[in-house]
């Protein structure tokens, strides 16, 4: 689009917080794209975190609203295991196996790809997701969770977490409200416990989690009004002492993941997967 198009005039015009609650609402519609970036790397980078668990990224999309676009980091992984993939909020995914099961943290689009499980789901997959996101699945087996729920199949232990903002993002509105039931995950597989947090601000419930291998951490400007910025989420992550902690869900090219591993406990291992 070019620099005089209407939407573009728009965007200079509006705030950056009434800007992201236009795009939060715009999402769902098809002036909403995605795509993969020319900065993702050629073959997707994967993290074995064990001989039989590997932690998988496809790297950054190009995302457009209207006339803004960037370049983002999402919180799209693959987890495979000897005997079960399983994939979160995959989005662009490019040359992957079909799913045993996908797990969806809430119905935004670049976290509820229908062409992306269109693409990976198989007879038998179990896409997992808040009623939100069940609603918009209905012609796929699904699994409603709501924050608390705890499943246990087929060797995978699953326990659905809290995921929601604590500060408005403009006037009063969240752009992920509690009432919303959006959720995270922590995933356990073969003794690898990976929680993926979702969309959400440091909430005290994601405080108290402890015995973590990886967590999937979201980062946001300061004051992290949509997610966190990077001082909530390495207090979060000092707090809760994984192995590994993993930077998410970040726009691309503004120094988020590594002025958030310099603030980081030296005792943990901070992987960047872009």
């Amino acid at each position: 689009m070019n620099r005089s198009s209407p939407s573009g005039r728009l965007h200079r015009k509006l705030s950056r917080p009434l800007w992201a609650v236009l795009t939060l609402f715009l999402a769902s519609c098809a002036m909403f794209q995605v795509q993969p970036s020319a900065l993702r790397p050629p073959v997707p980078k994967s993290l074995s975190l064990t001989n039989n668990v590997v932690l998988t990224s496809w790297g950054a999309v190009d995302m457009k609203v209207l006339g803004s676009s960037s370049t983002f980091f999402p919180g799209s992984f693959l987890i495979k295991s000897r005997d079960m993939i399983v994939y979160i909020d995959p989005l662009e995914v490019e040359e992957s196996p079909p799913a045993d099961f996908i797990f969806i943290t809430h119905p935004h689009d670049d976290h509820l790809s229908l062409p992306d499980i269109e693409r990976l789901a198989k007879e038998g997959t179990v896409i997992v997701g808040p009623p939100a996101v069940v609603k918009r699945l209905k012609d796929f087996n699904t699994l409603a969770v709501r924050p608390g729920k705890v499943i246990d199949r087929e060797g995978l232990h699953v326990q659905a977490l809290p995921a929601y903002n604590t500060e408005p993002l403009f006037l009063w509105l969240l752009a992920h409200p509690k009432k919303a039931l959006n959720v995270g995950y922590i995933l356990t597989i073969d003794s690898v416990s990976i929680c993926h947090a979702g969309d959400t601000s440091p909430v005290p419930e994601l405080e108290r989690i402890r015995d973590i291998t990886v967590a999937l951490i979201p980062l946001d400007e300061d004051n992290g009004k949509l997610t966190m910025d990077v001082e909530q989420a390495a207090a979060l992550v000092n707090s809760m002492q994984p192995t590994i902690a993993i930077p998410m869900h970040y726009e691309v090219g503004k120094g988020y993941p590594e002025r958030f591993k310099q603030r980081i406990d030296q005792r943990i291992r901070v992987e960047i997967m872009e």
